[in-house]
């Protein structure tokens, strides 16, 4: 987990994300819900927004919100942008990092309100829903990339048969552990192909080969029922 995260918030879709974490915590993205405005003013409105970013309180650096247009003071629009400001507000001490992202619809007076508060401003399309994705791409595209698997996962339930047909093909379990691979066959019998070679073990289950899984540098063999059989670790 990122030991710093920056809020994206919107009451509306940031293109090519969803809501939620991104980037292990890197990014946040809060769609906030316009109905939730729509009633009355009430002393505890925007105190949900507030409540859903608690478990990042400490981790919060920075945060862009979208501010569009507005007809008054009871839109749920300019609520819940307020509430998303409020919520930001509470994390962030540092007015210029809360990054206001607006339209340009009444864009003189959404600078001016940006301005005011000592927060940067952005202009952005109607909606912001690129403007708020080409943000968080970017933040992404600064994170070190994933280091690439050493080896795929080797577990298989269905195999080749093995290419010696010395001992038959009515194999039918297969597993992998530390380069060597087990076959188990219908009567019991437990091959290992080492070396490009396969090569019959001592071992034989009574009652068939049921279950030959891998367990880290172990091998799981189990005959008979799933629940009538004994099951040994080599």
């Amino acid at each position: 987990m990122n030991d710093k995260t920056t809020l994206v918030m919107s009451y509306n879709e940031v293109e090519g994300f969803k809501p939620g974490s991104h980037g292990n915590g890197r990014v946040v993205i809060m769609k906030i819900n316009k109905a939730d405005f729509e009633k009355p003013v009430d002393e505890n409105e925007g105190f949900g927004v507030y409540f859903q970013t608690w478990g990042l309180c400490k981790r919060i650096e920075d945060a862009y919100i979208y501010i569009g247009d507005y007809e008054s003071e009871n839109d749920p629009r300019l609520k819940a942008f307020m509430a998303m400001l409020k919520t930001a507000s509470a994390h962030i001490k540092d007015r210029s990092k809360i990054t206001l992202v607006g339209c340009n619809c009444e864009g003189e007076r959404k600078r001016a309100f940006a301005k005011s508060g000592g927060c940067p401003y952005i202009n952005c399309e109607c909606g912001g829903k690129k403007t708020l994705g080409r943000i968080v791409k970017d933040i992404l595209a600064t994170l070190p990339k994933e280091p690439e698997p050493v080896a795929k996962p080797v577990l298989k339930e269905e195999f080749v048969t093995p290419d010696t047909m010395e001992y038959g093909n009515a194999f039918v379990k297969f597993a992998s552990v530390n380069g060597v691979i087990f076959a188990g066959r219908y009567d019991g019998l437990i091959f290992a192909k080492n070396n490009g070679h396969w090569e019959k073990t001592g071992l034989k289950l009574k009652q068939g080969v049921n279950v030959m899984v891998p367990d880290k540098d172990s091998l799981l063999l189990g005959d008979g029922s799933c629940c009538s059989g004994a099951t040994w670790r080599l």
